[in-house]
């Protein structure tokens, strides 16, 4: 992302939390921490916030957005309505309705049954909703530590300050500079 393509990002987050102040080095923190995000997801992110925070999110809560939105993991009830759909054809004596964990629409929703015990397990239950309860929470888990290890992922860009650059500044009117 450019320098001011990350102002006009920010310029956008202030105008959409107009109280409180937000000094000229808020902004060019902000702006500097989102320069080695994707522009296009970065937007979309930030539109989302925008329409769902009360308050101006932290640094952090915009980049999760955008880790979020690079991950692209359904919801632990997407998720389980996939699961609920693989036990419907679930029969132990035929391997043609078994699935895998590369079978459902992410990964990550196999790898979470497999980890309580796959489709054998639930087709024996006989505490259906403890176990889909006890799947939402693993399934949960799972995808927190994959959107935190991505969050990091695109903090592992090359960052200017470590590199030795100035920091960007940004002014009242919102203009980035070096």
């Amino acid at each position: 992302m450019t320098k001011s393509e990350a102002a006009r990002l920010i310029a956008a987050l202030k105008a959409a939390y107009p109280r409180g102040p937000f000094p000229p080095e808020s902004a060019a923190l902000y702006a500097e921490s989102i320069l080695d995000l994707p522009v296009d997801v970065t937007g979309t992110a930030i539109r989302q916030v925008i329409r769902t925070a009360d308050f101006m999110p932290t640094i952090a809560e915009v980049r999760r957005a955008v880790a979020e939105l690079v991950c692209n993991l359904p919801s632990p009830e997407t998720a389980w309505a996939e699961v609920e759909r693989a036990l419907r054809r679930y029969s132990p004596d035929d391997s043609s309705t078994w699935t895998y964990p590369n079978e459902y629409s992410h990964p990550l929703i196999g790898e979470a049954l497999t980890a309580m015990g796959g489709l054998p397990r639930l087709e024996t239950t006989s505490t259906f909703s403890t176990d889909r309860r006890e799947y939402a929470r693993l399934y949960e888990a799972m995808r927190t530590q994959a959107v935190r290890s991505e969050q990091i992922a695109l903090g592992s860009g090359r960052r200017r300050q470590i590199a030795g650059e100035a920091a960007p500044t940004i002014d009242e009117d919102h203009r980035i500079s070096d």
